[in-house]
């Protein structure tokens, strides 16, 4: 299920909801999110699309969710400056 309405959302808070996942539709359905905070989850993987941000993602925080590893297009990121990867396994 996707969130419809959120072309122009640019900060999104998740953290600290047991999530596991995200869903693969988030970077489609919010292209100017630039600030996205899922800390204290329990997500072990980014979706494989997540670099469709990279012209507005600046910070990422993803600490705490026992991440294993970044996706290919995680190198599409061009615009973070801000990553928290803190209790990762990354």
């Amino acid at each position: 299920m996707a969130v419809q309405g959120c072309r122009h959302l640019r900060t999104l808070s998740l953290d600290h909801n047991e999530l596991t996942t995200l869903p693969d539709w988030l970077p489609t359905h919010c292209p100017a999110l630039s600030n996205l905070d899922t800390a204290g989850n329990r997500i072990a993987a980014l979706p494989a699309n997540i670099g469709n941000l990279g012209a507005t993602l600046q910070s990422l925080n993803v600490a705490s969710n026992g991440l294993k590893q970044l996706p290919a297009s995680f190198s599409q990121l061009t615009s973070l400056t801000e990553l928290d990867l803190q209790v990762s396994e990354v």
